[in-house]
């Protein structure tokens, strides 16, 4: 529920991709990839939409992989 309500407009935001400058650091790449993956089964528990941003997370997270973060 805390998620739901401190968070579910940055999450729509960072599902928007309105968080690109988030990726200039190893630390704000990481918590874009908790947000749409994490954050999207907390607030969409049970439903699809609970999975609509793995495929931006899994992206990111193999960028950071490959730059060595």
């Amino acid at each position: 529920a805390l998620i739901a309500t401190e968070f579910r407009q940055t999450h729509a935001a960072v599902a928007r991709g309105e968080a690109w400058t988030w990726r200039t650091t190893p630390d704000g790449r990481l918590a874009e990839i908790i947000v749409l993956d994490q954050f999207s089964r907390q607030l969409f528990r049970g439903r699809a939409e609970a999975f609509a941003n793995d495929a931006m997370a899994l992206t990111l997270a193999q960028e950071a992989v490959a730059g060595g973060h």
